[in-house]
């Protein structure tokens, strides 16, 4: 037993004597993550926005598109198409963190509806509603135009009617229709989004949600002259 205390006392020596040699280490250790985080942000908000300008699948038909005006064509049978819309602007949904983007859940009573007269007959229902922005005035969208992207995106999903849901429409050629819209940042507030805004901070947590009231779709389209070929058609 006296062996064993000499001992033990002896290791408690040791660990006096480096101490204060640890602590120093500690200390210059939290000092460099200090310095250095700074320029790991900087450095991670720059590759992130170069990411998001450069991000280019080779599929033009798959996420994320680059569209360049050198590669596309006017169609002139797209001049005289009618678009209908059918949104709800006083609407009620459900707000959702999926962890990489915002989602806007709609209620299926709801029936918003997009029709365009180039595609017959057939009507789209709006499903769901994403919402995507970044660190930075440029590299929030998912999409970019001649490798430029924009603070934010809106992209409305929805699915041909004769699907009883996304899933089953996924699984079929045509049967998704996505509208992005691209957002500029602004030093103004946009009260159209000040319900979504409100929500946020009941979802700030990946997978919560909550449900949100006085929803106005229509609003977060562009703005569209008469001349258009647009139809708006509105419902409470």
């Amino acid at each position: 037993m006296a062996f064993l205390g000499q001992l033990t006392a002896n290791v408690q020596a040791q660990l006096n004597n480096v101490r204060p040699q640890l602590n120093s280490v500690l200390q210059t250790a939290t000092r460099a993550r200090d310095n250095l985080a700074p320029i790991l942000n900087r450095a991670t908000a720059q590759l992130d926005s170069l990411g998001k300008m450069l991000q280019v699948t080779g599929d033009r038909k798959q996420s994320p598109i680059d569209i360049l005006s050198t590669v596309t064509a006017f169609d002139n049978t797209l001049k005289d198409s009618e678009i209908g819309i059918n949104y709800p602007v006083n609407g009620e949904a459900r707000l959702k963190n999926a962890g990489d983007s915002l989602q806007l859940q709609l209620d299926p009573s709801s029936k918003a509806e997009l029709s365009m007269s180039h595609l017959g007959e057939e009507k789209y229902v709006l499903e769901t509603v994403y919402f995507h922005w970044g660190t930075e005035p440029m590299n929030g969208s998912e999409h970019t135009i001649g490798g430029v992207g924009y603070a934010g995106e809106i992209q409305f999903i929805h699915r041909k009617s004769k699907f009883p849901n996304l899933e089953a429409a996924f699984k079929e050629e045509n049967g998704i229709l996505a509208v992005a819209v691209l957002l500029n940042e602004s030093h103004d507030d946009n009260p159209t989004f000040s319900t979504i805004i409100d929500g946020i901070k009941q979802v700030v947590y990946k997978g919560s949600e909550c449900v949100i009231y006085g929803v106005n779709l229509l609003q977060m389209l562009p703005s569209l002259g008469s001349s258009s070929g647009i139809l708006l058609n509105q419902f409470n």
